[in-house]
């Protein structure tokens, strides 16, 4: 696929947001995210440029298999007369004329018709190195949609997590107001304001750490995707949308094709071409060669003549450099080819990897999922006890906590799962934009609303 035809990658990819509009034009899903990294970063158009580069390399490479053609002219002035034409013979009845400008055209071609397969083997390594470079391209447009994934991913995360400590902070700023209240009447112990009061500087300090996080989160996916700043920082995210496994469970990759294994398999016929190159050394170069030479001066009518020939060239004493160039050439695909085999057992184990690390977050999201749902009852039943009079305080602050981590680890399963999921889709070599369309463009959009 060339360049021009790639468009952006498209994965509707959202967030789970608290308390985000719910206008749609309003919030900022990941498939504009990725669209804008595929379009501005430069990696990409620094593989672009090296694909354009590569199919200029394969025409220059071909262009040694056709006959050349050149065309000069120049014109000498000598301090005494020159002969203006070539002397073909000796005639005293008609002397050679002599000038002193001598204006000169030649128009010549030559045509390399054996070489041992030299040109040829030029070419296939310029072919290999354009494979090379495509695979390349697709390659960092994979790994650009994953770091965007990744980026849109923390933010997420970062903004619940911020959001969850917020929430706690207002509901033991309350527990503090109240045993406050309790104390100043007499009715609570000074203990459990000064317990209060230090859950509240803590909370503080966890929202000073989440928004850390938040800003640092959303300064990399600005920088990544080419974003305002402030923008994103008042812009929600799009909803996380569903899809089902099994809609690309039968679409295991084929390493084969894999733009990492191809990227290095396109280095082994590059070394084998290079091989056939410094083969070709040891044989003759034969060469036909035509040429039309005008000859002209002032004050001179102008002659032409043509002429043809052929020549053939052999090294006979290299002082050995040939059977070096040989054995290095030999060396060099042995280590590209073993290289490649190394390569496809490093994307086999990336790829089991990959899929258990979305068997692993998937499990972890439903189970931190089902966690922050108890442990909302939990606070909740704490709060209801301690208004009543019958509750402990440091189990009610204790409660709050782990409900504000709890939500923060469940944004980041959920984000770690869409991850997981678009990894693996790389690991198996079929991370492109059909892939996206087909996986989440049609996917629902569950109604998530708030957090609990």
């Amino acid at each position: 696929m060339k360049p021009s035809l790639r468009s952006a990658a498209v994965v509707a990819f959202g967030a789970l947001s608290l308390g985000v509009g719910d206008a749609a034009s309003q919030e900022l899903s990941l498939d504009h995210v990725v669209s804008q990294v595929v379009q501005t970063h430069p990696s990409i158009a620094a593989a672009a440029a090296a694909e354009r580069g590569g199919l200029a390399q394969v025409r220059e490479a071909k262009g040694g298999l056709f006959p050349s053609l050149v065309a000069d002219a120049n014109a000498t002035r000598f301090e005494e007369p020159m002969v203006v034409a070539p002397i073909h013979s000796l005639n005293l009845q008609a002397p050679p004329l002599f000038g002193e400008t001598l204006l000169q055209g030649r128009l010549s071609a030559a045509w390399t018709i054996l070489d041992g397969g030299l040109n040829r083997a030029g070419v296939n390594v310029a072919e290999a190195g354009l494979e090379g470079r495509r695979a390349a391209f697709e390659a960092t447009e994979s790994m650009l949609i994953v770091a965007a994934v990744r980026a849109f991913g923390a933010v997420t995360s970062a903004r619940v997590f911020e959001l969850a400590q917020q929430r706690r902070l207002s509901a033991v700023q309350q527990e503090v107001d109240r045993v406050d209240r309790e104390f100043q009447t007499g009715t609570a112990p000074e203990l459990s304001v000064l317990r209060a009061t230090a859950a509240l500087r803590n909370v503080e300090a966890d929202l000073a750490t989440a928004s850390a996080r938040r800003d640092v989160a959303e300064r990399t996916l600005a920088r990544l995707a080419g974003l305002d700043l402030q923008a994103l920082r008042d812009q929600p995210l799009a909803p996380l949308p569903a899809w089902a496994d099994d809609q690309v469970s039968d679409r295991a990759g084929d390493l084969d094709a894999h733009p990492q294994y191809l990227l290095a398999k396109s280095q082994v016929s590059a070394a084998e071409g290079a091989e056939r190159a410094a083969r070709a050394q040891w044989f003759p170069r034969v060469q036909t060669q035509a040429g039309l030479v005008y000859y002209d001066a002032p004050d001179v009518s102008g002659t032409a003549e043509w002429n043809v020939g052929v020549g053939i060239s052999y090294p006979l004493f290299t002082g050995g450099r040939r059977a070096a160039a040989l054995q290095k050439a030999r060396a060099e695909r042995e280590r590209a080819s073993m290289a490649s085999e190394a390569r496809r057992i490093e994307l086999e184990n990336s790829l089991d990897v990959a899929e258990s690390a979305v068997r692993e977050h998937s499990a972890r999201k439903l189970a931190l999922e089902a966690a922050v749902r108890q442990l909302v009852e939990v606070a909740r039943v704490e709060a209801l006890a301690l208004s009543a009079g019958s509750g402990v305080q440091a189990e009610y602050l204790r409660a709050e906590a782990e409900l504000a981590i709890a939500r923060g680890q469940a944004a980041q399963a959920d984000a770690a799962l869409i991850s997981a999921f678009v990894e693996r889709a790389a690991a198996q070599g079929i991370l492109d934009q059909t892939w996206f369309e087909d996986v989440f463009t049609h996917s629902q959009v569950p109604d998530q609303g708030d957090l609990p």
